[in-house]
């Protein structure tokens, strides 16, 4: 099937309409990728879901999804009624991996970021110790909220160890 419009909408006497049930995977998708999931995994689910647009591969709904990322008139542009705000696009935008973002020549809605980041991590004493503890820990834990407390707080003294 050749579609004429993008995952989510439809044409009904000559007017772009949304499709609610695929609009809805398409916010999904973007619901879960800022919740932390990869666009291949989120393939993988929708995937072994067995919905009709995503049913060929999981590496070819990956490709998909891509695409959904990228295609701003979710946002409500050229007379495409909106399924997903502005804000949550850019943040998408953000959230995929730099090489994905990058584009050469003038290609319409694909942004181009240079992303440099300085900031160094050096590990104190006590983040060492306390990786210690958790490698001691995870040998022979019997309390997993113990040891989810013990992480939480490596991962708050890590992140004070930044500058």
């Amino acid at each position: 099937m050749i579609r004429r419009f993008p995952y989510g909408y439809t044409m009904i006497n000559g007017t772009i309409t949304v499709c609610e049930e695929e609009a809805g995977y398409v916010r999904r998708i973007y619901r879960e990728l800022l919740e932390g999931s990869s666009m291949y995994s989120i393939a993988g689910r929708l995937y072994n879901e067995g919905i009709a647009y995503f049913k060929d591969s999981q590496k070819k709904s990956a490709c998909k999804i891509s695409m959904i990322l990228r295609e701003r008139k979710y946002t409500g542009i050229d007379g495409f009624p909106e399924i997903i705000d502005t804000e949550t696009f850019e943040k998408a935008q953000f959230s995929r991996k730099p090489y994905a973002l990058k584009t050469k020549g003038n290609k319409k809605d694909v942004p181009v970021f240079d992303i440099k980041i300085d900031t160094v991590y050096t590990p104190s004493q006590s983040v060492m110790i306390m990786e210690q503890e958790i490698k001691n820990n995870l040998r022979n834990c019997q309390d997993s909220e113990k040891l989810r407390n013990m992480i939480l707080q490596l991962a708050a003294e890590k992140y004070n160890c930044i500058h």
